[in-house]
């Protein structure tokens, strides 16, 4: 059947993907994304809490490749054809947001996406995406994520409304030989960001490249093996003054940042590198297929805002791990059962480079979850019905002066799935609810500055309010000449806090996204 629903965006999505509406790389099953060899977050990325929905219409994909992102594995794990082009539209508003998050986001994005066997022996994998967005109202964040775990965040006092540009190219390549395979993936993104109109010009300019290798050996029913991944991102911000005079804060964890007022122009550049190496394991396992990895990985994040050879940089250094473990077994014809565990953790330390103290500022953070997933599908009729736990913790620290906070959350979710073959439609109805329960201590903001207060203290408030962000999706299908599939999604997402206020700068009101696609499913 073309859509096992839930098969693919049930508690993946609930317990991996924290992007309240369309968003191109946090909105993907985790099976989808885990191959990219630009996507791998070592920092841990905080975001909205979000039951995210989406259906893409195929069956999940459990092996060494699609779990692990081993393309050693990709000739073995491609055991079909599959072509995808996809017309992508969102909208997201509401009060309910953290101070560097844009007011409102319009989000429209064109993608395709391709694996087959070309030969028994080799097989390849291949995804393009453009998309533009506009931020208005905009952001006061001069980043493309101003909330990784990195204390260096650069913003100013410009709220103009943004124009963001993304164009992504990356794709893998596997090859079987006897009992051993080889792998490669390769991949690009290019980022134009600049404001519509505004007395301050801001533009950002960044480019992403990524390489994955690896190598397995098949040893009875079980492939072992190992790989290496390679990041290289580089970000450039300049300000320019026009009829408005320039302030920036150079945010540094939780120091009162002092205004920086520029005359013509201000430069900030940021350059990052991540590596990691890990080992794959899969097969057959409990009349099912099992798939497990577990990886180390190291970045190194340098900012500067000197223009010259050998400039003073401010330095972000991360050490992590990853680890996951993914099976599924058919029991009957009509009936199915998934399971998967995946953690994720990291230490980093900042060293401010015009601050002679050193390390200034420490933090560590983790991701645990769990899911379980059963399913049904007669051809006519199909349901599914899932179960998710997801635990998070991140703590920071300034060591001088002594201020810390500490964000955990526990969160259990929910997904139910409906779907009904009529003729050449299929009709197919989803709904989820994640419960996100904080236990945090964050700093008393009235002890703080203003930039704190105003950058900072909101964002912290959030993650410790309890919330119960919900989401509805609604698919169509309709099955036309050669086996291809025209189908549309619609989804509604809610986000709003479930507990009082705690401090004057606690965020109020909703969040609320709304996205549409429109796409083609060529014939297998």
């Amino acid at each position: 059947m073309l859509c096992i629903g839930l098969a693919v965006g049930l508690l993946p999505t609930i317990s991996a993907a924290q992007a309240l509406g369309l968003s191109p790389a946090h909105d993907r099953p985790r099976w989808l994304t885990a191959w990219s060899p630009l996507d791998w977050d070592l920092d841990l990325t905080r975001r909205l809490p979000a039951a995210s929905l989406l259906i893409p219409g195929y069956r999940t994909h459990i092996g060494a490749f699609w779990t692990a992102g081993n393309p050693a594995a990709l000739a073995r794990d491609v055991d079909s054809s599959h072509t995808e082009f996809a017309l992508a539209w969102s909208r997201q508003r509401g009060d309910y947001r953290r101070p560097l998050d844009p007011g409102g986001t319009r989000l429209v994005r064109l993608q395709g996406e391709s694996w087959r066997s070309i030969q028994p022996r080799f097989s390849l994998i291949g995804r393009i995406v453009a998309d533009r967005e506009e931020l208005d109202p905009g952001t006061a964040s001069d980043e493309t994520e101003p909330y990784s775990s990195s204390p260096f965040v650069t913003l100013d006092t410009s709220l103009a409304a943004v124009r963001r540009t993304r164009v992504r190219l990356e794709g893998a390549g596997g090859w079987q030989l006897g009992s051993w395979g080889l792998g490669l993936t390769l991949g690009l993104e290019d980022r134009d960001h600049q404001t519509n109109e505004s007395g301050l010009t801001r533009r950002l300019h960044g480019a992403t490249a990524g390489v994955v290798l690896g190598a397995s050996r098949r040893l009875g029913s079980f492939g072992l093996g190992v790989f290496g991944r390679y990041r290289n991102r580089n970000e450039t911000i300049r300000l320019t003054e026009v009829t408005e005079q320039g302030r920036v804060y150079q945010l540094e964890g939780f120091r009162d940042a002092l205004p920086i007022d520029f005359i013509t122009a201000y430069y900030r550049r940021i350059q990052e590198v991540s590596t990691a190496a890990g080992a794959s394991l899969s097969g057959a396992l409990a009349g099912g297929v099992v798939a497990a990895s577990a990886e180390v990985r190291r970045l190194t994040e340098k900012m500067t805002v000197q223009e010259q050879n050998n400039p003073l940089e401010d330095t972000w250094r991360v050490t992590g791990w990853a680890a996951g473990l993914s099976w599924r077994r058919f029991v009957s014809t009509t009936w199915s059962i998934e399971s998967s565990l995946s953690g994720e953790g990291f230490n980093g330390k900042a060293d401010a480079a015009f601050d002679s103290t050193g390390v200034f500022y420490v933090a560590h953070g983790s991701v645990a979850s769990a899911q379980v997933e059963l399913h049904f599908d007669s051809g006519d009729w199909e349901a599914a019905a899932g179960l998710g736990f997801r635990h998070e913790s991140w703590d920071g620290a300034d060591t001088s002066p002594d201020v810390s906070a500490r964000l955990s959350s526990t969160s259990p979710g929910v997904q139910l799935l409906a779907g009904r073959q009529l003729g050449a439609v299929r009709i197919i109805l989803s709904g989820a609810m994640l419960f996100y329960g904080p236990n945090s201590r964050i700093p008393d903001p009235s002890s703080r500055g203003q930039a704190y207060q105003r950058f900072i203290a909101p964002a912290l408030d959030l993650y410790a309010l309890a919330a119960h962000p919900g989401a509805l999706a609604a698919r169509v299908e309709w099955s036309v000449s050669g086996g291809s599939t025209l189908w549309t999604v619609l989804r509604f997402e809610n986000l709003s806090p479930r507990a009082a206020a705690l401090t004057p700068f606690s965020p109020t009101g909703t969040r609320r996204a709304t996205a549409l696609e429109l796409g083609i499913t060529l014939g297998k």
